[in-house]
């Protein structure tokens, strides 16, 4: 797997639940990345979630307390993406991906880096 594939499943394991905004996919894909050995800058976070969402895996969403969320089409504009309103959430294709696919995750079911983990090459 490559380092640009790896930061896309971690991005999308951090969607896969929920609707996240971007604060929040950074500080987990970044906190998860540390605990790997991995620095993952924001450039790449915004490319996978850019990625994700060209390969149907996941959408962008404007979410408001007054009205309900609002699909925005394609890959929001880099202002977009930042926006406090901007949430992302994967599709149900992206979900199965998650589900379909855990080989590459480097943790155990305790949280622990698993000790059989080789991090990605570029």
């Amino acid at each position: 797997m490559t380092r640009t594939e790896f930061v896309r499943r971690f991005v999308l394991m951090e969607i896969a639940d929920d609707y996240e905004n971007l604060e929040h996919i950074r500080t987990t894909v970044a906190r998860d990345g540390s605990r790997c050995g991995m620095t993952i800058s924001d450039t790449e976070i915004f490319r996978a979630l850019a990625d994700l969402i060209e390969a149907g895996l996941a959408k962008a969403y404007r979410l408001s307390g007054t009205a309900p969320a609002e699909v925005i089409p394609g890959v929001p504009r880099p202002r977009e993406i930042e926006d406090v309103h901007t949430y992302f959430w994967a599709t149900s294709d992206g979900g199965d991906l998650v589900v379909s696919d855990r080989e590459w995750w480097p943790f155990d079911d305790i949280g622990e880096l698993r000790e059989d983990w080789l991090p990605p090459v570029d």
